[in-house]
């Protein structure tokens, strides 16, 4: 697994989680991690459908908040898919036109 998330991060000009499991959230806090200690700066998204990720959330802001985030990594948490790839389609290598519209 490790092969494969360091392939996508090379691979990605962006990170965008959506709703799923373990692997799903193993990939999220290494993006993440990955992010705070400098080895990337690409933007993190997180598609919050029917608020699958507020708790998520909630326990990142606490982290910040008590000290041990900086400023926590995340681009941008939404519900509205639309919105979530505006944000981060500008970060993209070569948006494909059907996407910016």
């Amino acid at each position: 697994m490790h092969e494969r998330k360091a392939l996508m991060a090379e691979k990605s000009d962006a990170f965008l989680a959506l709703p799923g499991g373990l692997g799903t959230f193993d990939e999220l806090f290494e993006a993440l991690t990955w992010k705070q200690i400098g080895l990337h700066a690409k933007p993190i998204g997180l598609l919050d459908v029917a608020d699958y990720f507020s708790d998520t959330v909630r326990m990142i802001q606490r982290a910040e908040h008590e000290g041990f985030l900086d400023r926590a990594p995340l681009a941008v948490v939404d519900r509205d898919v639309d919105y979530v790839l505006r944000v981060l389609l500008p970060h993209a290598r070569h948006p494909s036109a059907s996407s910016t519209s």
